[in-house]
């Protein structure tokens, strides 16, 4: 049986400025006309003595196969809630590595991130774990200033399911 010790907390990591609030509840992501290779993700929210958190609050964002984020609607944009187990379920496309010039203080530069998708993961009356995820042997994984490798995902040998169990600090 596994310990909470030998389980970290899954690491905090920065929003970025394309998070939207109210995006709707489902499981499934995939939209017609969106660009990019399937992928369906699973996995569990435990507390961080290995409890499994029922009705935890899952919301995804990423960009498409090309690199885009919407900001008109939805697209690529959902939350879910866990089951009785601490399960969620998505079914998405594999995001791409993006280049984006952003300002900040006045000045504008350039930011490279490696393929990534944005989560946040809310227990019931807790604070929000604001976090990023990240595939194993991506090209730029090492150049992405943000990249966390404790939050690589498991990911199968055809790259069209991964897993990741998030453990909340609470």
């Amino acid at each position: 049986m596994e310990t909470a010790k030998e389980r970290t907390v899954t690491p905090e990591q920065i929003e970025g400025p394309y998070w939207l609030p109210g995006s709707p509840e489902r499981q499934r992501l995939v939209e017609d006309g969106i660009v990019g290779a399937p992928l369906t993700l699973t996995g569990r929210v435990f507390k961080q003595d290995l409890t499994p958190v029922e009705g935890a609050w899952v919301d995804f964002w990423q960009c498409d196969g090309v690199g885009v984020y919407d900001f008109e609607g939805y697209r690529l944009r959902g939350h879910q809630y866990t089951d009785a187990d601490g399960r969620y379920r998505l079914e998405t496309i594999v995001p791409v590595e993006y280049t984006d010039r952003l300002e900040f203080a006045g000045r504008q530069f350039d930011v490279h991130r490696t393929a990534h998708l944005h989560v946040k993961v809310k227990m019931p009356r807790r604070q929000t774990l604001t976090t990023q995820l990240y595939f194993p042997g991506a090209p730029h994984n090492d150049k992405d200033q943000i990249f966390n490798a404790a939050c690589i995902l498991e990911l199968s040998s055809d790259g069209r399911t991964a897993q990741f169990d998030f453990v909340l600090p609470w």
